[in-house]
């Protein structure tokens, strides 16, 4: 949400941390957040990969232009969180394979 948000120039919605850990909550959050992407116009991101994307994190300000900002910061950051939801999951008991991580392949 925050990468969209930062690219297009406007405020995600506001999704304060919580201890709520229950599934309802957890969908409801992604809900938020799914319905904030879609609202994104293609008119709102248009030359946003060189525009400068500032935002504090780590208590450090940092500045990037939108490309590196999203290859080298918020898509490494995505898939860290991809990645440790799933082995949350999978060690929970959630019968998840490789597959289930990767999603359909297209081989040649």
């Amino acid at each position: 949400m925050n990468t969209g948000g930062r690219l297009a120039g406007i405020a995600p919605p506001t999704m304060p941390a919580v201890d709520d850990t229950s599934f309802a909550a957890a969908k409801s959050r992604v809900e938020t957040a799914l319905g904030f992407v879609k609202s994104l116009t293609r008119a709102q991101l248009d030359g946003a990969e060189n525009k400068v994307i500032a935002w504090t994190g780590g208590g450090n300000d940092r500045k990037m232009k939108g490309n590196d900002y999203l290859q080298q910061f918020a898509l490494p950051n995505f898939f860290f969180f991809v990645t440790t939801a799933y082995d949350i999951l999978r060690h929970r008991g959630v019968p998840l394979a490789k597959r289930d991580f990767l999603g359909p392949v297209n081989w040649l």
